[in-house]
């Protein structure tokens, strides 16, 4: 039964096909805002949570201090965050007029 699919797909976790979607759309938000980054912010980025590097090696990378690398992820986070919220919310209204 389809149930039993379900049953084997699922993480651990349980989440429901609901859940999984909507999880999906936010990545696939965050990243489209991640490709709308400069390239300075989504190369930290990328750096630290895609490569998980160190903020150590990305400063290495970067040439950068390890302070300076981590103001440069911190300010990258910081407007990313402020991106995918503000994406959302317009996507939320183009929803809601249908």
């Amino acid at each position: 039964s389809s149930a039993c699919m379900f049953r084997d797909v699922l993480p651990a976790t349980q989440l429901s096909p609901g859940s999984i979607a909507v999880q999906s759309e936010q990545a696939r938000l965050v990243l489209t805002e991640l490709g709308r980054l400069k390239e300075a912010h989504s190369d930290v980025i990328t750096m630290a949570f895609f490569d998980q590097l160190s903020l150590a090696e990305i400063a290495e990378r970067l040439g950068l201090t390890r302070p300076a690398a981590s103001m440069l992820l911190m300010r990258a986070m910081k407007t990313l965050r402020r991106n995918v919220t503000e994406s959302s919310k317009v996507r939320q209204a183009d929803e809601a007029q249908g």
